[in-house]
């Protein structure tokens, strides 16, 4: 059943967009907005609205048949952008997001884009948007709800309902130095739900500077993949958040008193102490951005490392003069960090090991690493093709753990015994790379795939996903 953001009091389809009796006339331009102080309202925008002046406001519109961006505002001093729906091309263009920029967004319906909202220098008030739905026929897109890479300082993401895909996702809310550093963010009632990676990363983990004042509290938090937060390299306070597991726990409504008693806002620790390595720098796997052609780096705000996390208000119409930089160049996301899930606690059980099946549909073959000598099989006996869904193993242990393959399935597998070292190769394409190729383990996703054809045409299907990034090597595999 699915979680209904109304119950928390947060935003959602009847909440958010145009307002309820506006009338909507079609935008005939221009496109490219110029004029300071320009106000585009009750309007149907078909395309993106490319936004170079300063103190603009768009409310109550729809945007709408847009790959890239809906809004691109980066450079635009004191952006506002109010009750209105993004409408994505999704699933059938590369897209990017909905809103790129700096300012006050409130109020806003995203869907049918990779990243909901993508800040930029400066201070922005994100509140009460409902992101959702995300989609993109990139290769490998990144799905976030919102963005901070660098650059940002005083910065409110308060009351969203944010909603992100397992499948690519990364974050609900991704905090990273990429483009320069951060300071005072404050992220506070937000409800964050889906399976990306973790639901919320604070990653100071690359070149541009550190990230400071990091506040993140009373936010509801469904578990992401890996966990609820990841936290490299910075030191945010994260409390009071109610946290739970979607399909293992009750889901924590505020009038729901049954549920209260097991997801209660508990005080977390921030996890930086067991955050593991971070993945290389993904900058080549995001989706091709446009030539910048700006002759001088954005200017970075000043670090405020030193100074006390001053959490804004976040009331006011406008936000903080931005820098000129009008690269159109927009901030690449990360790899999945399949591979940064917290250690396991040791086990002292003598539980005999078990064997994991995974059956028709989509099954989690997860948890089983807390038995006995933590050595586990995984058993893929049951039919196999395009239209099934995939199964998930969520804890597998490259050092400890062995994957089964029945060969009256995986029939192109005729030998039993260990897989044969030709049978088996990894790429970030997850391609076949010659004849003999059967298992491929695509490292950026950690999708596994069964292709009978080798390099050949045809035949392969996804059957699995483990963690990304992986050692994983033909011995993991056992011909059954």
């Amino acid at each position: 059943m699915a979680i209904d953001p109304a119950r928390f009091g947060l935003p959602d389809a009847s909440t958010t967009g145009v307002k309820a009796g506006t009338t909507l006339k079609p935008y005939s331009g221009p496109m490219n907005i110029t004029e300071d102080g320009t106000v585009i309202e009750n309007a149907i925008i078909d395309g993106t609205l490319s936004v170079k002046a300063a103190n603009v406001t768009i409310k109550n519109s729809v945007i709408q048949n847009f790959a890239w961006w809906g809004i691109e505002g980066e450079g635009a001093e004191n952006l506002r952008v109010e009750n209105s729906e993004f409408v994505g091309l999704g699933a059938t263009e590369a897209t990017n997001s909905a809103i790129l920029g700096s300012g006050t967004f409130v109020n806003n319906d995203i869907q049918g884009v990779a990243i909901g909202i993508q800040l930029t220098d400066g201070a922005s008030t994100v509140r009460g948007n409902y992101i959702h739905d995300l989609a993109s026929n990139a290769a490998d897109p990144h799905y976030d709800g919102i963005t901070a890479l660098g650059g940002q300082s005083n910065v409110l993401m308060e009351g969203n309902s944010i909603i992100v895909p397992q499948d690519h996702g990364t974050a609900s809310i991704l905090i990273q130095n990429t483009f320069g550093p951060v300071s005072n963010v404050m992220v506070r009632d937000n409800l964050m739900l889906g399976d990306p990676s973790y639901s919320l990363y604070v990653d100071a983990s690359r070149d541009g500077g550190p990230i400071t004042g990091v506040t993140v509290e009373d936010n509801y938090v469904d578990q992401g993949a890996y966990g609820y937060f990841s936290v490299t390299n910075s030191d945010p306070i994260i409390r009071n958040n109610v946290q739970w597991q979607e399909g293992v726990d009750p889901t924590p409504y505020p009038t729901d008193q049954s549920a209260t008693t097991e997801t209660a806002p508990a005080e977390t620790e921030a996890t930086s102490d067991a955050a593991p390595t971070q993945p290389e720098d993904t900058s080549d796997a995001a989706p091709a951005q446009p030539e910048d052609t700006s002759d001088a780096a954005p200017a970075q705000p000043e670090d405020t490392s030193d100074a006390a996390p001053a959490q804004p208000e976040g009331t006011s119409d406008t936000a903080p003069a931005q820098p000129d930089d009008t690269s159109d160049a927009a901030p690449a996301q990360p790899e999945d960090t399949s591979d940064a899930a917290p250690a396991q606690p040791e086990d002292t059980s003598d539980a005999a090991q078990p064997e994991a099946t995974g059956g028709a549909g989509n099954d989690s073959c997860g948890d089983h690493g807390d038995h006995g000598d933590h050595k586990d099989t995984f058993v893929f006996d049951t039919a196999i093709s395009d239209s099934n869904k995939v199964d998930r193993i969520t804890d597998f242990s490259v050092a400890d753990d062995v994957i089964h393959l029945d060969n009256a399935v995986f029939t192109a597998l005729a030998d039993t015994g260990a897989l044969a070292d030709s049978a088996f190769v990894k790429n970030k394409a997850g391609l076949a790379q010659d004849a003999n190729d059967r298992i491929i383990y695509e490292t950026d996703t950690g999708e596994l795939y069964y292709d009978a054809n080798g390099s050949a045409a045809g035949d392969s299907i996804h059957f699995a996903t483990l963690k990304a990034h992986l050692d994983l090597a033909a011995a993991d595999f056992t011909v059954i």
